[in-house]
């Protein structure tokens, strides 16, 4: 029973993960979303920049929409850390 118990605690913890960064991402889809709205800031931006931006909002978005259903959060976590840097460099524009 107590065997039985931490198999069910390793796949909450899994899914937990797997749903905190899937809500990660959403947000950070969120934020640049919001960081682009502002003229200064849009304005800065080549249009490499904007059609790379574009392009990984995108693919999050889609990731998001298709509900994998995989174990491997690898996916996730990979498209977030590519927001992340997109973020970073759009928060120290503005």
């Amino acid at each position: 029973m107590i065997q039985e118990a931490e198999i069910y605690k390793a796949e909450d913890n899994k899914f937990l993960k797997k749903a905190k960064t899937r809500n990660d991402l959403d947000y950070c889809v969120y934020k640049i979303r919001n960081v682009l709205k502002k003229e200064d800031i849009n304005s800065m931006l080549c249009s490499q920049e904007k059609e790379d931006i574009s392009s990984a909002i995108n693919k999050a978005t889609d990731l998001l929409d298709e509900n994998y259903e995989q174990d491997d959060i690898s996916m996730f976590e990979d498209c977030l850390k590519d927001l992340e840097i997109f973020f970073g460099r759009l928060k120290a524009m503005g």
